[in-house]
């Protein structure tokens, strides 16, 4: 068998870590960029089972370069992503797959020549690169990975040495720069999807709310869902909220009504002291809506925008009370919500009555386009006869469940008219279609009826105090007339076969607790650059103050039981470097440090040849070792004398099998 290639490698306990780390970096990265690549790699695991003898100088010292480039090539592109989206389609697909390709080799290659390089600076940082590089993709599911990275990361540099602190200094920030890339900077996002768009122009497009006044259908043949998360809600209720009400349908495109008043919300009255404590653990000031107050059944609602925008405030139908840190807040007459031009608000509380319908219809509320399929007005005639306004709504609502299909796929339009194509012939589509195939039928029925788009905050996706609402989540319904009873919602969409389609795995008690830390941090940063930084102060220590007191009095418990574990015997008189001239103090040194790298460290409590003995010849150091471990004995018990050049020769012993 070749000497540079052992096959009985014995893994310790840090090499462990270390090895899971690297394995979760590749979990991540397979999720996120180069699926049949990274997959390959991690069938390639028990590679790491293997250990490289002898490297040669030229790699040993050229590999870490390499690495230090390949780093920072992955911050410099991320960075540059994030900041000015200018490269092309096929560069943002494969430059990232090719810089977490190459790190990953290189983590596997520095954890199996652990003897050459020191893992500290070499495996542990390329595996970090890695995860970095995973981050990048904001549709990526890696919340587990990153789980298991940072469990392991922990496990390998908690230890009684100061070496882990040149770790951290570039753990730390290498994960800032990754969450800056992801969450500090998201406005990127959008554009970069854009330009691929256009570069591939498929009829493909990914699940998202567009802010635009228009929104038109029959452009996009197939749906993805994006899984990245745009908002936090904080209800003991979720709603769906709203961002743009449209009135005016051409055929094929929606659009905004004209001349929408818009007036500013007033000082909010004096509340009773819960709702009122409430309000103040939220920044800014309480806005009221003119001429209304706060109903007991009212819910309250506080949303953390990780996406922020000045055009709307998302919010549920029915808004009496906002409180916000903005100057100003307009409502219009269809009860959408507008913050201060330029202002960028991201934490906001929200006070509603779900039962009040607001606002009254006008004559656009009942237009159809001249060229309607006149088959939509056969239908409406038989759904209207003989029913009231809401037996209509419900049997528009029950006809569409029955005869269409929820699905992201609806393939190509071959006429001008869509919404007749999808509900008379295609018969399957999603949110859109139902959502306009119902305005059409119930204005032709007589009741007024506006399209609405905005977010559905999913029951099912709750994690902790919060729900959980990502891109995939934009939604459209209707909102219809009833008298008596004003502009009221509903959702013609299939919540099954909705459900069925946007369900997803959530990842158990491990994505939940990172959903948890995120959403702390999120809101921690929002409170801040709301610019309350007593409010920021409080809100840190009463939410994190509890489990960051705990962990630090484990990590203090664990050390000290393994400080009193390790501590020397009285008896005990052979030290590191006690009685020893210094040169052979330091080679005593190097030996230790061996150890420890392969696992083993040696207790103080045991001495130098006690512990070279109990260790397996893979880990021992070889006969350099025990020649180091033997001259010790002769100076330190029999008081003979070393020459320094016996000394440099040692040295260089140690200095070919490769312990530093």
């Amino acid at each position: 068998m070749s000497r540079s290639l052992d096959l009985r490698r014995s893994i310790g306990w840090r090499e462990a870590w270390l090895a899971l780390l690297i394995l979760s970096a590749a979990a991540a990265f397979a999720s996120a960029q180069l699926r049949l690549t990274a997959w390959a790699g991690l069938a390639a695991a028990p590679l790491l089972s293997l250990k490289l003898g002898r490297v040669g100088e030229g790699p040993r010292r050229a590999l870490p370069r390499a690495m230090s480039a390949l780093l920072g090539a992955a911050l410099l592109f991320g960075l540059m992503w994030a900041l000015y989206p200018v490269f092309s389609g096929e560069i943002v697909r494969l430059l990232p797959r090719a810089l977490g390709g190459a790190l990953l080799a290189l983590a596997v290659i520095f954890f199996v020549g652990g003897s050459a390089w020191d893992p500290d600076r070499t495996a542990l940082p390329a595996a970090m690169g890695v995860l970095t590089v995973a981050a990048y993709d904001p549709e990526a599911r890696i919340d587990a990975p990153l789980g298991l990275a940072a469990v392991a990361v922990f496990l390998y540099l908690v230890r009684p040495s100061a070496r882990w602190l040149r770790v951290v200094a570039f753990a730390a920030p290498a994960v800032a720069v990754a969450v800056a890339i992801v969450h500090g900077l998201p406005w990127a996002q959008p554009r970069v999807e854009a330009a691929a768009a256009s570069v591939l122009n498929t009829g493909m497009a990914s699940s998202g709310l567009s802010l635009d006044s228009t929104t038109r259908l029959g452009d996009v043949e197939r749906l993805a869902l994006s899984r990245r998360v745009v908002l936090r809600v904080f209800t003991p209720r979720p709603q769906k909220l709203r961002a743009r009400v449209f009135t005016r349908f051409d055929g094929a495109r929606w659009s905004a009504a004209a001349g929408s008043e818009a007036r500013e919300l007033v000082e909010a009255p004096v509340l009773h002291a819960a709702l009122r404590e409430w309000l103040d653990g939220l920044p800014g000031r309480s806005f009221a809506r003119p001429g209304t107050t706060a109903a007991a059944a009212a819910v309250t609602t506080k949303v953390l925008q990780l996406v922020p925008t000045d055009k709307v405030l998302l919010a549920p139908a029915g808004v009496t009370l906002a409180r916000l840190a903005d100057a100003t807040v307009r409502i219009d007459d269809q009860g959408l919500l507008t913050p201060s031009p330029g202002s960028s608000v991201e934490i906001y509380g929200l006070l509603n009555d779900p039962e009040a319908g607001f606002g009254e219809p006008g004559p656009e509320a009942l237009a159809v386009p001249a060229d309607t399929d006149p088959r939509f007005r056969e239908l409406a005639l038989r759904l209207a006869e003989g029913a009231s306004p809401e037996e209509r709504v419900r049997r528009t609502a029950h006809h569409l469940g029955r005869e269409c299909r929820y699905s992201l796929d609806v393939g190509r339009f071959r006429s001008k008219q869509p919404v007749a194509e999808f509900l008379f012939e295609k018969k399957r589509g999603y949110c859109e279609y139902f959502a306009t195939a119902a305005a059409l039928l119930l204005r032709l029925q007589g009741v007024p009826t506006r399209y609405v788009s905005g977010y559905n905050v999913p029951g099912a996706e709750l994690s902790g105090d919060h729900f959980v609402v990502r891109e995939s989540d934009a939604h459209a319904w209707i909102e219809a007339y009833l008298p008596g009873r004003g502009f009221v919602e509903l959702d013609p969409t299939p919540s099954d076969q909705y459900a069925a389609v946007h369900a997803s795995d959530r990842g158990g008690a491990l994505s939940g607790a990172w959903q948890w830390l995120q959403s702390r941090w999120s809101e921690l940063m929002a409170r801040l650059r709301a610019g309350d930084a007593k409010a920021a102060a409080r809100f840190l220590a009463r939410r994190l103050g509890a489990p960051l007191v705990l962990a630090a009095l484990a990590l203090g418990a664990w050390r000290f039981l393994r400080r009193r574990r390790s501590r020397p015997l009285e008896n005990t008189r052979v030290r590191a470097g006690e009685g020893l001239p210094p040169d052979l103090a330091r080679l005593l040194t190097r030996l230790d440090s061996h150890w420890r790298r392969q696992g083993a460290p040696r207790p103080a409590s045991r001495a130098p040849l006690e512990h070279l003995e109990s260790l397996p010849p893979g880990k021992a150091g070889g006969e350099a070792g025990r020649r180091v471990v033997a001259t010790v004995y002769r100076v330190r018990f029999a008081g003979a004398a070393v020459a320094p050049g016996d000394v440099e020769a040692l040295g260089r012993l140690l200095d070919e099998d490769g312990i530093r």
